[in-house]
């Protein structure tokens, strides 16, 4: 399944981005797959542990931020189920509302471009939103498949 175009100055190893929410569905979709709820992905990015980012508290070992551009895909250490750039690298659609208006889509782990202060949008409890429409050089997303 074609993507939507991707930065020219990413590399072939890059997260995919660029894409709303209604074309991230679509994919998982075409994959037999799902995006995330958000208790999904907490627990997901969380590896079983209680740590502040996916993988530990050392925000620069596990996670890809404060940069003008993504880093390759697992170019930082994996969490505790061996799941790479859950926080960092590329902020990822959920399948949530964000809000009761049903306007909003729910979107976790922040991004290349966040920050740490003054608030911390690697943290794994840290949610942002956008509309599900949008697309952003920020925002990616993941598959989830249920077991049969």
């Amino acid at each position: 399944k074609e993507l939507p175009p991707q930065a020219p100055l990413f590399s072939e190893n890059s997260p995919v981005v660029n894409i709303s929410w209604d074309e991230a569905v679509a994919y998982c979709k075409w994959l037999e797959g799902r995006l995330p709820t958000d208790a999904e992905w907490e627990y997901a990015a969380g590896g079983g542990l209680s740590s502040t980012y996916s993988g530990g508290n050392n925000a620069g070992k596990v996670a890809v931020y404060d940069r003008q551009k993504p880093k390759a895909v697992a170019s930082k250490a994996a969490n505790a189920f061996g799941i790479y750039d859950m926080t960092g690298n590329v902020a990822e659609w959920c399948n949530d509302w964000y809000d009761s208006s049903f306007t909003l889509k729910s979107v976790r782990g922040g991004a290349y471009n966040s920050k740490i202060n003054p608030v911390n949008e690697l943290a794994i409890t840290y949610r942002s939103k956008e509309q599900p429409g949008a697309r952003s050089p920020y925002i990616g997303f993941r598959v989830v498949w249920d077991k049969k």
